[in-house]
């Protein structure tokens, strides 16, 4: 039997060893700790800061993939925030929309420009 075989057959033993409770409890009396708003801040200024150097740097599978993944995060923010009500999943089916048409036309831009340059 190969190393990484034994490897994972040891882990499951040595994940419930180490989550026990008393492991856990000294973990979180010593572990650092950011409060929900501020890491859901930083995330939101980390994914814009990326999506605008995505941008300037014509990077365009990196602005859909910090799209996607901002549409997550703003996504999970609007409903864990606000109330889920039908005007409120409205709303965000509308916002939705309107994010995608915008994406669209900046893909579909960046692709006419890199077909006009080749031909």
């Amino acid at each position: 039997m190969g190393r990484l075989s034994r490897c994972f057959l040891a882990a499951p033993r040595f994940a419930v060893r180490r989550w026990e409770p008393e492991a856990t409890a000294q973990w979180h009396d010593h572990a650092f700790f950011i409060p929900a708003e501020y890491f859901a801040a930083l995330w939101a200024v980390g994914l814009i800061s990326l999506g605008v150097w995505a941008a300037i740097k014509n990077q365009r599978a990196v602005v859909n993939t910090v799209t996607t993944f901002a549409a997550i995060h703003f996504y999970t923010q609007w409903f864990e925030r606000l109330n889920t009500s039908a005007a409120m999943v409205i709303a965000a089916g509308a916002i939705a929309v309107g994010g995608t048409f915008l994406l669209w036309r900046y893909n579909r831009k960046g692709s006419l420009a890199a077909a006009s340059q080749t031909g």
